[in-house]
Formats: structure tokens, sequence, C-alpha cells
């Protein structure tokens, strides 16, 4: 019996050492993770990343524009694969099948035109991180640039059909089919105007005092342009000039009013 209580101390207590080690050992990996990410050299390889892929993706987009009659059939529908598959195509793209891809996934997929929008703060993020440079505030340019993505999506998906119908993209496309079919074309162009309406509204909150100022202004009154300078119609030789025939003494003025009370 001593010795199985011994047996079981002595298991016990290797336990207790074991969780004792292992919550010796957690701090230390805690410690190397948080140093590794505030580690210089991560924030810099993240920012040259940035700046990569924003100006990439920038570039490609642009090339979009011009070949996108010769690239939209051929890109369109492809997976990641027919850009490593080895094969020769006739695709016009700036840079290549990937950029072509990257910028149908953009333009096409994604919002549109108004994709752009991603790549640009990719380089604004990539500059503050790098160069320690901060050309736009971070939280209210992520605000306007995604509620202006979203919009100008909606906005050129309105505009823009079948063969151009990257220019609002997937997701402009899918939000006024929905519209059309709930409100109809003209309550779809009336939802874009308002829904615009109040997008400034709620990012700039503009002052309509001008508004006002319009619609109480008076009418202005039409004077003529002969009216409106002073002529002088009397000819000099009509004035006549006269003198008083007698002078008003104000005492006998005075005289007369006693008189005429008494």
């Amino acid at each position: 019996m001593a010795n199985k209580r011994n047996d079981f101390k002595q298991e016990s207590e290797t336990k207790k050492k074991k969780k004792s080690s292992k919550k010796s050992n957690s701090p230390g990996v805690v410690v190397k993770v948080m140093s590794f990410l505030k580690d210089e050299r991560l924030h810099k390889t993240f920012g040259v990343l940035c700046i990569l892929f924003g100006l990439y993706a920038f570039v490609a987009i642009i090339s979009y524009l011009f070949t996108w009659k010769s690239d939209a059939s051929i890109i369109d529908g492809e997976s990641i694969g027919f850009v490593f598959n080895g094969e020769e195509s006739e695709v016009q793209n700036w840079l290549g099948k990937l950029g072509a891809l990257t910028a149908n996934q953009f333009l096409k997929v994604w919002f549109g035109i108004s994709s752009i929008f991603i790549p640009f703060y990719m380089i604004i993020i990539g500059v503050r991180i790098l160069f320690k440079i901060k050309l736009l505030p971070l939280f209210k340019t992520v605000k306007i640039g995604f509620v202006g993505m979203v919009w100008f999506s909606v906005f050129f998906a309105l505009l823009f059909s079948e063969p151009l119908d990257f220019m609002g993209g997937l997701f402009g496309e899918q939000i006024i089919s929905w519209t059309n079919s709930v409100v109809g074309k003209v309550g779809s162009v009336f939802f874009v105007f308002f829904s615009g309406l109040i997008a400034v509204v709620v990012l700039f909150n503009p002052s309509f005092d001008w508004v006002k100022a319009k619609l109480s202004k008076e009418p202005a009154v039409f004077i003529p342009e002969e009216e409106k300078e002073a002529i002088n119609v009397i000819k000099s030789e009509e004035i006549i000039n006269e003198e008083p025939s007698q002078t008003i003494d104000l005492d006998d003025l005075d005289e007369i009013e006693e008189s005429k009370e008494k």
C-alpha cells in the first residue's frame, strides 16, 4: 500500500511539473509572436507588397479599358490555373494573362471601374507604412472610398449594359436588376439619385442654404432701359423765377390766431 501511495505522489508531482513547464513556456511563445509582429522588417515588407499590388492592379485595370474587346472573350470564366498553364494566348493586357485576370476580377466580377479605389487605397497604406508619410487620413478615405465605390458601381450599371457591363461590375448589375424588378426602370433612376444624395449628406453634411435663398428670393421687377436713367424733360426757358410779393411776419400770424380764438 505504501508503494502505491508513493507511486501516486510521484505521478501527481510529474503532472504538476509538466503543467508548470507548459505555463512557463507559453509566455515565451506569446513574446516571440509579439516581437515578430512588431519587427520593422515585417512592416516594411508589408508596405512594399501593398505598393506593388496596388500599382500592379492599377496598371492592369487601366490596360483593360483599352484591351477589353480582345481580352474579355478569352479571360471571362477562367480561373487562376489559366495563368500558369503554360499555353500561349492572345491576351493583349499590358501585364499579360495575370493582369487580364486581375482586371477582369476587379471590373467584371466586383465593383466595375470604381474598383480602382482598392489599389489606390493599397498604395496609400503602403506609402504610410514604408515611408511614414500620411498622404490621406486612412479611416476617412476608407469610408468615403467604400461608399463611393458601391454607389458608382450601381450608377454605372444603370448607365451601361453589355458589352460595357464591366463599367458597373457584377455587384452593380445585380442591384439594378433587383431594383428594376421591384420599382421598375424609372424607380431605379430615383433610387440611384436619392441614394447618392443621402450618401453626400451623411459623408459631407453640406449646407442647403443656397436652395432656400433661391426659392425665397423675390422675382426681379423688369425695368426698361430707357427708365433706368433719370432725364430732366423741363427746358431751361420754361423755368420761371418768381419773387415773393410780400413778406410775412410771424408775429402777425400769432395775433390773427388769438383773435380767432376770442
